[in-house]
């Protein structure tokens, strides 16, 4: 099995819809092939692909390349699938400014680079790099601001990501998929895609913050042009129950924080109930108690002077007078 492939190999992996003609040779007959599809191959080198040069769609996938090299007269490349390789660094690819598409999956990219001439690429799939044990995938700056420019479908799923701060800017975005990085803060999906007007597609379930009870009613609020959220659709009626639903909230919070602590209600969480203190212990006082005046509150009792006996005697005879008129 050859490691890199030769001009026969590649006049009979071309496009099934371009024959060989008999009076034209090998070289020729390369050089106008359009589709070529090197798949499963076991190449470790790109030797003879600057001889296709009117190469359009070239299928690398599932190589042992280790290296993106001889593709520098392929200037009429758009689409380019390099997916489970074992590529490094993305040398040359810059110069493919007719590039439209390119799949970069399950490499061993640590930083994403080289692609910051790339006015035409609407899409980038950078999913799975195969990363050393803690690192994340880093972003070149300059790549970041040529890709803002144009790209429109990204998938970074598997690159222990935790901040988006990169992708901010992207509000030419119409399907991200984030799924399965170490996101925590939902505020990360709102910061980078918040202002996406056209994001129709969101992938995030994988990441630690989709533990959180209604992750995705929060999500649907941030980003209000979702359609489909983790495979799920978002409908109308949705988005508007739960933007009425964040109305509501906003509003009670805004007219707890404008009341006096005095007037807030017993639920409100800076509401603290008044306390007393009482021969040195603090008491706060019930409900009931706040109905029931202390004994403190209560005038206090004059003492009344004790009967003489001669009222008494009065009062006995007043008492047997009574009864004797009753019997009568």
């Amino acid at each position: 099995m050859p490691t890199a492939p030769t001009l026969e190999l590649i006049a009979a992996r071309g496009s099934k819809k371009q024959r060989q003609r008999k009076d034209e040779s090998v070289q020729d007959f390369v050089a106008r092939i359009t589709h070529l599809d090197l798949t499963r191959k076991h190449l470790l080198a790109l030797d003879n692909i600057n001889a296709c040069h009117k190469l359009l769609t070239l299928y690398l996938y599932e190589n042992r390349i280790s290296k993106i090299t001889n593709l520098n007269s392929c200037t009429h490349l758009t689409h380019l699938y390099l997916q489970d390789n074992a590529i490094e660094r993305l040398e040359g690819v810059n110069r493919l400014r007719h590039l439209t598409k390119l799949f970069i999956g399950r490499n061993k990219l640590i930083v994403l680079e080289g692609l910051h001439d790339l006015p035409n690429l609407k899409e980038l799939h950078i999913e799975y790099q195969q990363l050393p044990p803690g690192e994340k995938l880093l972003v070149d700056p300059r790549t970041a601001l040529s890709l803002r420019r144009s790209v429109r479908h990204l998938n970074l799923a598997g690159n222990n990501l935790d901040d988006l701060s990169e992708f901010v800017g992207f509000d030419g975005l119409k399907t991200v998929d984030v799924s399965h990085n170490k996101l925590t803060d939902l505020n990360q999906i709102q910061m980078a895609f918040g202002k996406c007007r056209h994001l129709g597609t969101l992938n995030v379930n994988g990441n630690p913050f989709c533990l959180l009870s209604k992750y995705r009613e929060e999500i649907v609020v941030m980003v209000q042009s979702l359609r489909m959220l983790d495979g799920r659709e978002v409908t109308p009626t949705m988005r508007q129950f739960l933007n009425n639903w964040k109305s509501v909230l906003d509003h009670r919070r805004k007219k707890g924080a404008h009341l006096r602590p005095q007037q807030r209600p017993p639920h409100s969480a800076k509401y603290k109930k008044p306390t007393f203190k009482r021969q040195g212990v603090s008491v706060v006082p019930s409900f009931r108690s706040r109905l029931r005046p202390s004994p403190s509150m209560l005038p206090p009792l004059q003492a009344q002077p004790a009967p003489r006996t001669s009222d008494l005697d009065v009062l006995a005879r007043k008492a047997s007078s009574s009864r004797t008129a009753r019997l009568k």
